[in-house]
């Protein structure tokens, strides 16, 4: 399960419930009592979650650098 898989089911909680999701993720090792739909939504412990994080290109970051250089005045 993605981090963002969790954080979208995370949405369909109560305002308790996403608390405690919050304080088992906060510290797994404390012993809570976590109703079994609650823990459904966690990775197994030691999971790796993915996150996606985009790449620019060369061409990219030279785009990037004109709209700042434009945003400044100095293009």
């Amino acid at each position: 399960m993605t981090f963002v898989e969790v954080l979208s089911a995370a949405r369909g909680l109560s305002g308790a419930e996403r608390a405690e999701l919050v304080r088992e993720l906060a510290d797994p090792q404390e012993s809570h009592t976590i109703p079994e739909h609650l823990r459904q939504l966690l990775p197994p412990p030691g999971a790796v979650l993915q996150h996606w994080k985009p790449e620019l290109t060369a061409e990219g970051w030279q785009q990037v650098q004109q709209l700042l250089a434009e945003s400044r005045g100095t293009a």
